[in-house]
């Protein structure tokens, strides 16, 4: 599973260990693995281990940074990937027949395109409604050209180097473009619609994942600046922050 992955990620060959091991158990037909005394069915315990990494978001100052430097191409693009929370595949390929900005609900279709050789991870087809800016925004930008592609190259291709602009906008900015990558945007939009109370099941829609279970990460992320929070609040008594300033004061 990890050497045919594109990415040679632990975590997604733990995922299709996981759904292997699901057709084999439907099946009746789960192999024996190891040697000797240690000769059990496969399971769980056999799939690649692979460490969860943590959540990383962007914060509003670099955001509003990051997008005081953009031009108009650079301010759509990156605008739908913050507000829409679209993978770079999905927004590169975006065409305007994708693009219902008409009505009270206005949506992105992320479905298959085989003109450029794209179809939708695990097949997800969706539709992800959008806030009005974004769509004002995007109404604005169509009037620039009349290409099919959203986001064209000047050559009127699909643009396969978001990942390098988003690296010039940052540094740009006078941001670190090592800190600046497109799926963080998709991380960002994710803690930030839970942050505002949107359910798990409407997030889960919005990002095209199967299960509520792939949005765990973002939750916990957010428990994490919860219990940050709490403890700071703990350590608030104003006697005893009189006292640390006045220790910090001493030292300084």
């Amino acid at each position: 599973c990890i050497q045919h992955s594109r990415t040679k990620s632990a975590r997604t060959a733990f995922n299709k260990f996981v759904l292997i091991l699901q057709l084999l158990k439907y099946h009746g037909c789960v192999p024996q693995v190891g040697l000797g005394k240690n000769t059990h069915p496969l399971g769980i315990k056999d799939a690649p281990r692979f460490t969860e990494a943590e959540v990383e978001t962007y914060e509003p100052e670099e955001l509003t940074k990051f997008f005081f430097a953009c031009g108009p191409r650079e301010t759509a693009i990156f605008q739908t990937f913050h507000r829409a929370g679209l993978r770079e595949n999905e927004l590169a390929t975006l065409r305007r027949q994708d693009c219902n900005l008409d009505g009270d609900a206005p949506y992105l279709h992320v479905r298959e395109r085989p003109e450029y050789d794209f179809v939708p991870k695990a097949y997800e087809f969706r539709k992800v409604n959008i806030d009005p800016d974004l769509t004002y925004l995007l109404r604005a930008w169509l009037k620039t050209h009349n290409n099919d592609i959203i986001f064209p190259t000047r050559r009127g291709k699909v643009d396969g180097h978001l990942l390098r602009l988003c690296e010039r906008v940052a540094k740009r900015a006078g941001l670190d473009p090592n800190c600046f990558w497109l799926h963080k945007f998709r991380a960002t939009y994710a803690t930030h619609c839970l942050r505002k109370g949107m359910d798990l099941e409407t997030l889960r829609c919005q990002l095209g994942h199967r299960d509520t279970e792939s949005l765990r990460r973002y939750v916990r992320a957010l428990q994490d600046e919860e219990r940050a929070k709490k403890v700071a609040e703990v350590f608030a008594d104003n006697r005893i922050s009189e006292i640390s300033r006045a220790h910090q004061t001493a030292i300084v």
